[in-house]
């Protein structure tokens, strides 16, 4: 083989290490920066349970999925209180209607913290409608707050999997460049001789 041919070869292999290298390296730097911007708290906001109708803050999906809606609330301050929150004891009640873009609106009825879910399948801006269909004001000195998230666990488990991806790929273009350096270089020394 000629040392020019050679020359080729060593510099098509380098390049594709170098790429797998690179791609190791980018993959998850990519990732992480999508995930950055990313909401999965998509609405904090304080609210009042006493028996009233209310339209929370405007709020921005940009992540496609499931969406829980819940009153959170400091759950010592309301046993304390002697209000019951969760379950058959509940004094909340809720009827909850959420508006998305085009067409979407979904309601659901509730008798605790937990108001309801929905699947947002567009990207843009959502409302919430919520009436409080029964007397929670002794709720109130929990300090509650209309909560709608939806999980991040599962994308983190994407940018794991991608970590290991990665690794491999860095792994083999390093040895590919190894071998492929080292091939040249034995093939020099051959050619000395």
């Amino acid at each position: 083989m000629s040392k020019e041919s050679m020359n080729r070869r060593t510099w098509n292999v380098s390049a594709v290490a170098f790429v797998m290298i690179a791609t190791g390296i980018g993959l998850p730097i990519a990732y992480k920066a999508w995930f950055n911007t990313r909401t999965f708290q998509a609405l904090d906001s304080p609210v009042s349970l006493s028996k009233h109708h209310f339209r929370a803050p405007d709020f921005n999906v940009n992540i496609k999925g499931w969406y829980q809606i819940f009153a959170n609330l400091n759950y010592e301050a309301s046993y304390d209180s002697g209000c019951g929150f969760v379950g058959t004891n509940s004094v909340l009640k809720t009827h909850t209607v959420i508006h998305g873009p085009g067409k979407s609106t979904i309601e659901s009825e509730s008798a605790d913290h937990f108001l309801g879910h929905f699947y947002a399948d567009k990207k843009g801006i959502y409302s919430v409608d919520i009436e409080v269909q029964s007397d929670a004001s002794c709720l109130n000195v929990g300090d509650p707050r209309i909560s709608i998230w939806t999980a991040a666990d599962s994308y983190m488990l994407y940018y794991h999997d991608l970590e290991q991806v990665a690794a491999v790929l860095i792994a083999v273009g390093v040895g590919v460049l190894v071998f492929s350096l080292a091939g040249n270089t034995s093939e020099d020394i051959n050619h000395i001789h």
